[in-house]
């Protein structure tokens, strides 16, 4: 394939490399879609000599300057599960000159470490760094219990949410919080909101955990959300902190997929390079980075030429051309094929665009001229009942 083809389709695409360092958590969350990998998994975290081989082929397979301006995100598993190869992955990520890492963590082992610890793994790498925490607020944390592999560690089951907000304020910029929100905990989620704007002033981002759902479990959770953005307008920093959030956020996704899986180059301790690191079967293998293979047709047919939205599931839905897509690692799992949408989720989709529309000015511009409001209305009359627009 001419270079020039696959620098335009592909490579000048992918803004962000993600190495999947550790295949074992501390966690075994409720909603998790990769704890039955983890357990067969004998990868705890990625050997130096593995990763350092990786970081070699991958400059020989797509040039010396691949790493150059493209966030670095380590995953896992939990990527923070070994504090000592943490740092020397960190300084092999030095010596190449990156300029800014990600790492979404469970939080387990960063609040077993000391101020000194942060701080001396913060200066291992000299560039911008950066903690997602993943929890959820004492509200919700029934839903992330310990492995048996946190277990083991002997972990506290209870997140020392005081010690990481010291931590929050001791190192400013560095960490910021990424709570789930689960369809089976729709009653807290405003809790958990208010519980992080009360201590950092400002709504953390937001996620649902997209799962399949019951019709009244997409009505509570659109009730909730609805509450949620209105209590974001009584704030000051009301036009900041909603956009920030998410979830509550107006956003179009015009080719159908909403996560950052069409400009990743991920990256498995195997080598392999998957669609993403939730689609990780062999279907959806680009290639391997141990055996120096990689497939440009099959990395460019999936990431630049296709288009989600034009999945036969989704030709006549009212609201292609604005949905933020499925996880098709989550169809996988449901159905052995990852084009397959969950209905229920389709479902949930439409009332929040329709609900958000009804209450807010800002969805209602941004989303109006993509959606036939009267269309969308009669669509969820059949599927919830002739009352739902009194409902939301």
């Amino acid at each position: 394939m001419n270079r020039q083809l696959f620098l335009n389709k592909y490579l000048n695409r992918i803004s962000s490399i993600e190495f999947v360092i550790s295949e074992k958590c501390q966690n075994a969350c409720k909603y998790c879609y990769r704890v039955q990998h983890h357990n067969k998994s004998k990868i705890s975290h990625i050997t130096i000599e593995d990763f350092k081989l990786i970081i070699n082929n991958l400059k020989h397979m797509f040039g010396n300057d691949i790493l150059q301006n493209r966030t670095i995100e380590l995953f896992g598993g939990d990527p923070v599960l070994n504090y000592d190869i943490l740092i020397n992955i960190f300084e092999i990520l030095k010596l190449n000159e990156i300029d800014h890492v990600v790492l979404p963590t469970n939080a387990r082992l960063i609040q077993e470490l000391t101020f000194n610890d942060i701080r001396k793994l913060i200066k291992s790498l000299k560039s911008k760094v950066f903690f997602s925490l993943s929890v959820d607020s004492p509200h919700m944390d029934n839903n992330r219990q310990l492995s048996k592999y946190g277990k083991m560690l002997c972990y506290n089951i209870d997140i020392d949410y005081d010690y990481i907000f010291k931590l929050t304020k001791q190192f400013p910029n560095i960490f910021s919080f990424h709570p789930m929100l689960s369809f089976n905990s729709i009653s807290n989620w405003k809790k958990t909101v208010d519980f992080f704007y009360n201590k950092f002033k400002h709504i953390p981002y937001l996620l649902e955990v997209r799962h399949a759902l019951s019709k009244s479990q997409s009505i509570e959770a659109v009730q909730k959300l609805i509450e949620i953005r209105q209590f974001g307008k009584t704030l000051p920093e009301y036009k900041e902190i909603t956009n920030f959030a998410n979830s509550i956020s107006p956003s179009i996704c015009p080719r159908g997929l909403g996560c950052s899986a069409l400009t990743t180059l991920c990256i498995m301790p195997n080598g392999n390079i998957p669609f993403c690191h939730r689609l990780i079967e062999s279907p959806y293998v680009f290639g391997n980075i141990f055996k120096q293979q990689f497939n440009k047709e099959m990395a460019i047919s999936y990431t630049s030429l296709f288009d989600f939205k034009n999945l036969t599931s989704c030709i006549n839905c009212n609201i292609r051309t604005i949905c933020p897509g499925q996880c098709l690692g989550a169809n996988f799992e449901y159905w052995g094929d990852a084009f397959i949408m969950n209905p229920t989720i389709c479902d949930f989709f439409k009332l929040k665009m329709y609900g958000m529309m009804k209450n807010f000015k800002s969805f209602k511009n941004a989303y109006s001229r993509h959606i036939n409001f009267d269309n969308l209305l009669y669509e969820l009359k059949l599927i919830f009942g002739d009352d739902i627009d009194d409902k939301i």
